[in-house]
């Protein structure tokens, strides 16, 4: 098995090297949840968070295969990558693209 670059990877299912895609993946997400406090909320929780205690607030609307986020609160300068593997809690096996403002992650 050859070495992969170390980078977030989007879409990563039934690739070559899938499950070293997958476990790099988690790793970029440990390092991110350390790294930053982020909260995904839906949008009836919009005002309950104090945004000075957190430094990315997402917004999720779940739909059918997929969920779209919008950023509510930002302060990182994370990739729109590693935006989206947040949203997929460190998968993003599926894969994800930006949409105007907002995210939309595929999901299973």
């Amino acid at each position: 098995m050859s070495k992969i670059e170390r980078r977030v990877y989007n879409k990563w299912a039934f690739t070559e090297q899938e499950d070293l895609k997958g476990k790099i993946n988690q790793q970029i997400y440990r390092r991110l949840m350390k790294k930053y406090r982020c909260a995904i909320i839906f949008p009836s929780e919009v005002g309950i968070y104090n945004t000075d205690t957190f430094d990315l607030i997402l917004i999720q609307v779940a739909g059918f295969a997929h969920s779209t986020y919008s950023i509510y609160h930002n302060t990182t300068h994370l990739s729109d990558d590693e935006i989206m593997l947040i949203c997929d809690r460190g998968n993003l096996c599926f894969g994800g693209h930006r949409e105007g403002g907002a995210f939309i992650v595929e999901e299973d």
